[in-house]
C-alpha cells in the first residue's frame, strides 16, 4: 500500500471507529474518550513502482525498466487520398428504332376497271388474251404510322421498297415516290423498269440525314404492261403488292415508341490525385461512393455504375439506380451514396500498367413502354461520381521517396509523482528502438531530444555522437491478412556516449523531439512492392533501464486523495483526537511526510502533518539494511481543526526522501516500511 494511502487510512479508520463505537442516543450528552485497536500495513518498493516496471536481479537488487513511445509515423500523407470527384457527360451511344413494314395491294380487277378495260373483268375465271395496258393513272395513298412513330431525323437508316407482281402479265416503268405529308419533301423515289409476272423486285434507298414524318404520302405512277402473249387465266383478285420497310434506323432525334435497348455503355480510366505514392492496389477501410445523375431523356432509365476492379468477396462494385423520365425541356435526377468499405481496388487501370488509376463504367438502358417519347442523340446522362472519406486499410505499390520531418512532444510518466528535489542515478542505459511495420526501407536521423521538467521548468538537451547520424531501417515483411513481421533498429545510449545521466536526472515530464524520417532513401528498390497498413508506421520507443542504486536529495512525491467528512460521519459530531502512526522503516534513507487539508476551489485550509520525519533503517558497512528503525508520527486534532475537516474536500500528501553523505543506495526487493496505527479520540455522546 502506498504511503499516501496509509495516511488516508488514518482518517478513515479513526472516523469509522468514532462512529462504530458510539452508544445509544439519550436525551442528555457528554464527551467520551475511546482508545481504538491497532491496524497494520506495509509499504514496499512494489507499492511505489508497479511490478511490471521492476526487474529482480539475482542479488535481490531491483532494476527499473520503462518504455515510452516517443512517436509513431504512419506516413499519413501517403494515405491522403482526399475527396475525389469527377464529372462526365455521357452522350447516347445510339438510338435504335424497330424495323417497320407497310403493305399495300392493287388488284388486277382494280387496274382493269380504272384503265377502261372493265369489260374484261366480266370474263373473270376464263382464259383470255390480256391486251397491253397503260400507262395507268398515278395511284396515291397515305401511310399513317403515328401510333408508334411521329417523326425522326436519321443519322443512318434504310428504306426498302419491294414490289411483288402477282399478275399473270409483266409490268414495267413503275415509279414509286414517298413524301412527308406535312412538309411535302421527298423521302425516297425509285423506278422499276420491269417486273416479270409472278415475281418481285426490291430497291433500297438511304435515309441518312433525312427527316421522316409519321404520316407519309405514297404515289405509284407510270405502271404499264405489254399484255399477255397468249391465253392466260384471268383472276381479278391477283394483285400488285407493294411493301415499304424501314430498317437499321439510327436516329439523331426521334419521337416514337422505342424498343428496349442499351443507350449508353462507356468505360473510362480515372486517376486519383495522389501526390506521393504510386499505388497498384488498395483495400478500403472506410469511405463512400456518391453518385449524382442527371437525365435529359424522356424515358425511364435503368442505370448501372460499375468499378470492375473494386471487389468485395470476389464481387465487383456495382451501383444500380433508376432515373425517372425527364420532363420536356428539363432534367430528372437522383443522388445516392454507397458504402465502399472492404473493397479491394485494383489501381493499374484498364491497361494493367498504370498506377493510382481505376477503370469505371456506366451503362444506361430503356425498356419498351409502348409510349411515344422523344429521345435525341444529344440527350445525355450527366454524372458526378465522388469518392468521399476514402481511407485505405492497406496499400501496395511504390510509397515514394521523401523525407518526413517529425517534431513534437511526448509525455513521460516515469517521474510524474515527483514534484521537486533531485535524484542521482549511479548508472542507467537507454535505447531508442525503431520498430518498422512498413514494407519499405527507411532511415532515421535524430536532430534533437530535450528533457523538460514540468515542475521546475528546467530543460536539458541530450548530447552525444549519435545525434545527426543516419541509421538504416530495414523494411518489414508482409505475411498477408494484416500479419506483419516488423524489423527492429536500436540506437543505444549510455553514460559514455551521451549526457544520459544529466538528461534523466532532470526528471522530465515531457520529451520534445526533432527527427527526420526518410522513406525509400534508395528509391523504388522493391519494384513497386512496398506496402503499408492503416495505423502501422515506424514506432520510435524510448527504453530505459535503471538499476535502483541512487542518491536522493529532497526527492518529493506528491499526490491527492478525495475526502468527504459529512459522508463518512453521517453528520455525527467528532470533537477532537490524537492519532499515532508508528512507522518501522526498512529503507536505508529517511523520509518526511507533509499532509495538507484542501477545501473547495483548491484553497488551503490547514496542515495535518508538517515535516514529520520517518527515520532511516539501520545499515551495515555495505549500506545494506540490518534492522528496521521505528518512528512515531502524532496527528492531533483540536475542535478548530476538526471543524475544518468538515470543509475538506481532499488531502495533498507530500513525501520527501533523502539519502545521506552523497552515497549511492541500492534498493532491494525485501525493503519495506511497516505501519501501525492507534487512535485516542473524543466525541460528543448525545442522550
Amino acid at each position: 500500500m502506498r504511503l499516501k494511502n496509509i495516511v488516508y487510512i488514518v482518517f478513515l479508520v479513526c472516523l469509522f471507529i468514532i462512529i462504530s463505537c458510539k452508544k445509544e442516543e439519550q436525551a442528555a450528552g457528554w464527551d467520551v474518550n475511546v482508545l481504538c485497536p491497532v491496524i497494520k500495513t506495509s509499504l514496499s518498493i512494489n507499492n511505489i513502482v508497479p511490478d511490471s516496471l521492476l526487474k529482480k536481479n539475482p542479488d535481490n537488487t531491483l532494476t527499473l525498466t520503462y518504455q515510452n513511445k516517443v512517436y509513431s509515423s504512419g506516413y499519413d500523407n501517403i494515405y491522403n487520398l482526399g475527396d475525389t470527384s469527377f464529372i462526365t457527360s455521357l452522350k447516347l451511344d445510339s438510338i435504335t428504332l424497330g424495323n417497320h413494314s407497310i403493305v399495300k395491294s392493287t388488284s388486277l380487277g382494280n387496274i382493269l376497271n380504272t384503265s377502261g378495260y372493265s369489260f374484261i373483268s366480266a370474263l373473270n375465271g376464263g382464259y383470255i388474251i390480256i391486251p397491253a395496258i397503260g400507262p395507268l393513272k398515278p395511284n396515291s395513298f397515305e401511310i399513317d404510322i403515328n401510333d408508334y412513330f411521329k417523326n425522326a431525323t436519321f443519322i443512318s437508316g434504310w428504306l426498302d421498297i419491294q414490289i411483288e407482281n402477282g399478275l399473270p402479265i409483266d409490268i414495267q416503268n413503275v415509279t414509286f415516290q414517298l413524301k412527308n405529308h406535312t412538309k411535302g419533301d421527298v423521302v425516297a423515289s425509285q423506278t422499276f423498269a420491269g417486273i416479270p409476272a409472278h415475281s418481285k423486285v426490291i430497291q433500297t434507298s438511304s435515309l441518312d440525314g433525312k427527316t421522316v414524318e409519321g404520316k407519309l404520302d405514297v404515289t405509284i405512277s407510270g405502271i404499264s404492261s405489254p399484255g399477255s402473249s397468249g391465253l392466260v387465266l384471268l383472276d381479278t383478285s391477283n394483285a400488285i403488292k407493294t411493301t415499304v420497310t424501314v430498317r437499321s434506323l439510327n436516329p439523331l432525334i426521334a419521337t416514337a415508341v422505342f424498343p428496349a435497348q442499351n443507350l449508353i455503355n462507356k468505360s473510362k480510366d480515372i486517376t486519383l490525385n495522389v501526390t506521393q505514392a504510386l499505388f497498384n492496389e488498395i483495400t478500403i477501410l472506410k469511405g463512400t461512393v456518391e453518385i449524382e445523375a442527371y437525365n435529359t431523356i424522356q424515358d425511364t432509365i435503368k442505370f448501372w455504375y460499375d468499378i470492375p476492379g473494386a471487389k468485395k468477396s470476389g464481387i465487383p462494385f456495382t451501383a444500380y439506380s433508376v432515373l425517372p423520365p425527364a420532363p420536356k425541356g428539363g432534367v430528372s435526377s437522383i443522388r445516392k451514396s454507397y458504402d465502399f468499405k472492404g473493397y479491394d481496388l485494383n489501381m493499374n487501370g484498364s491497361d494493367g500498367k498504370s498506377y493510382n488509376t481505376f477503370l469505371n463504367s456506366a451503362r444506361a438502358r430503356i425498356d419498351s413502354t409502348g409510349k411515344i417519347v422523344t429521345i435525341s442523340r444529344n440527350d445525355s446522362i450527366y454524372l458526378k461520381i465522388s469518392l468521399k472519406g476514402i481511407v485505405p486499410e492497406y496499400a501496395k505499390g511504390y510509397l515514394g521517396s521523401k523525407n518526413y520531418p517529425q517534431t513534437g512532444t511526448t509525455a513521460l510518466t516515469l517521474f510524474s509523482k515527483i514534484t521537486s528535489g533531485k535524484i542521482d542515478f549511479k548508472d542507467l542505459s537507454v535505447s531508442l528502438s525503431c520498430i518498422n511495420y512498413v514494407g519499405a526501407d527507411a532511415t532515421i536521423k535524430i536532430n534533437k531530444l530535450t528533457a523538460s521538467n514540468t515542475n521546475s521548468k528546467s530543460s536539458i538537451d541530450l548530447t552525444g555522437d549519435f545525434l545527426n547520424n543516419t541509421y538504416n531501417i530495414i523494411r518489414a515483411k508482409d505475411n498477408g491478412f494484416n500479419n506483419i513481421t516488423p524489423t527492429l533498429t536500436e540506437i543505444k545510449l549510455n553514460n559514455n556516449n551521451s549526457n544520459l545521466r544529466q538528461f534523466f536526472e532532470n526528471m522530465p515530464g515531457n520529451i520534445s523531439y526533432n527527427i527526420d524520417m526518410m522513406l525509400n532513401p534508395k528509391g523504388n528498390a522493391s519494384g513497386g512492392n512496398d506496402f503499408i497498413y492503416y495505423n502501422k508506421g515506424v514506432d520510435v520507443n524510448l527504453n530505459i533501464e535503471v538499476p535502483l542504486n541512487l542518491i536522493a536529495n529532497n526527492l518529493t512525491l506528491e499526490d491527492t486523495i478525495d475526502f468527504d467528512m459529512e459522508k463518512m460521519t453521517s453528520g455525527k459530531s467528532v470533537r477532537k483526537g490524537m492519532f499515532t502512526l508508528i512507522a518501522d522503516n526498512g529503507f536505508p534513507f529517511e523520509a518526511r511526510v507533509q499532509i495538507y487539508m484542501i477545501g473547495n476551489n483548491n484553497q488551503f485550509l490547514d496542515s495535518v502533518i508538517t515535516n514529520t520525519n520517518i527515520y532511516k533503517a539501520q545499515t551495515d558497512k555495505n549500506g545494506m539494511v540490518t534492522k528496521q528503525n521505528r518512528s512515531k508520527l502524532y496527528l492531533p486534532f483540536d475542535e478548530n481543526k476538526t471543524t475544518k475537516l468538515y470543509s475538506t474536500k481532499k488531502f495533498i500528501i507530500k513525501t520527501i526522501f533523502n539519502t545521506f553523505d552523497d552515497q549511492y543506495v541500492k534498493i532491494y526487493s525485501n525493503y519495506r516500511i511497516d505501519f501501525k496505527l492507534t487512535a485516542d479520540f473524543e466525541y460528543r455522546y448525545i442522550k
